[in-house]
């Protein structure tokens, strides 16, 4: 399918879609994937419900990484199919991520520039926005322009980055080995030698999510697995490197900024550290994943207080992919939220 996309974007270079079949397990509400032409390059975006139905409020969609490191929005095939039967749903990926272009660009600063397009794309106004772990830095970094505060009505993040002194240390040396060995990460990615790699990573991530839904009879399947095949291809793994590589640059871009105190958000902070805690064997890497989840959880604390209608959810999860586990707990919240007067 994708090398069928690739072949057209080649001699196109316009916006078009095409919808994808439906697993048995789907909703029947149909996914929809489009690539859009955004600012001189393509970016994939996941539509569900009807689009056109100007009644029904918009939700957005923001992936960041999970354990794998891949964090395309494969992550929201659980909650995305759910929220369609009372809202109009898009899903946005990064330029960098599924399209399989080796020139677009990269990292999450970018991406916030693209999130403004399409935006105006699709008119979206009084949108909730649904920010999965690192994708909060994209959020954050779009919601600086007055005119784009006013299109969101709230932001509900997931496991966000905290972005303190502590925690993105802790994020820039995670990220270093990307940094300090790119060139050489790309040559063996190119010679396809880290394709087998990823396919085990696809394996155990699609085990781990099938274990979460627990037979969930709204998954879109077919969704989540054309976006795992778009993992496969080199442009997409190489550009998941480079983009990692650069993870420190967007950091700083947005420690210059501020959260803006006029949208409330809903933070949902689940308990994954503990997983990366309890199987460590070295006891400073222990204290370390124990200090940063501390650190955390001070910082989403703090953010929550900027605006009366913010609000702290601590879960007893320990999945760093709540939406999967429990997109019930979002739905409701997204629910009962729009109930609220503006």
């Amino acid at each position: 399918m994708f090398t069928a996309i690739r072949r057209s974007l080649a001699v196109l270079a316009v916006t078009y879609s095409f919808v994808l079949a439906q697993h048995a397990l789907a909703t029947d509400k149909k996914a929809e994937s489009r690539i859009l032409q955004v600012d001189g390059h393509d970016i994939h975006v996941g539509l569900w419900g009807n689009v056109e139905n100007s009644k029904a409020p918009w939700v957005v969609l923001l992936s960041g990484p999970n354990g794998s490191w891949h964090s395309d929005t494969a992550w929201f095939a659980s909650l995305a199919p759910l929220l369609a039967e009372t809202h109009r749903v898009i899903a946005i990926d990064r330029a960098s991520l599924v399209t399989d272009n080796a020139n677009n660009p990269l990292g999450y600063a970018h991406f916030a520039t693209d999130i403004q397009a399409v935006f105006g794309q699709f008119n979206i106004e009084s949108a909730t926005v649904v920010a999965f772990a690192s994708s909060n830095i994209s959020l954050q970094l779009f919601l600086q322009k007055p005119d784009n505060q006013g299109a969101v009505k709230r932001a509900l993040l997931i496991d966000p980055d905290a972005l303190t002194d502590f925690s993105s240390a802790r994020y820039v040396e995670d990220a270093k080995p990307f940094k300090d060995n790119l060139e050489k990460y790309v040559d063996y990615i190119s010679a396809g030698k880290y394709t087998p790699r990823v396919k085990q990573k696809n394996a155990a991530d699609q085990e781990k999510v099938l274990a979460l839904i627990n037979g969930g009879d709204k998954f879109d399947k077919q969704y989540f697995d054309t976006l795992f095949q778009a993992r496969l291809a080199l442009n997409n793994q190489i550009n998941l490197f480079k983009e990692i590589a650069i993870y420190h640059r967007d950091l700083h871009t947005v420690m210059q900024t501020n959260w803006p105190k006029s949208v409330p958000i809903t933070i949902f902070d689940t308990d994954f550290e503990l997983e990366y805690a309890e199987s460590a064997e070295d006891e400073k890497v222990k204290k370390s994943l124990l200090d940063w989840r501390l650190d955390a959880k001070a910082y989403y604390q703090e953010l929550v207080k900027l605006n009366p209608n913010s609000e702290y959810i601590e879960t007893n999860s320990r999945s760093h992919l709540y939406q999967m586990e429990h997109p019930e707990k979002i739905i409701e919240l997204i629910s009962s939220s729009a109930k609220q007067p503006d």
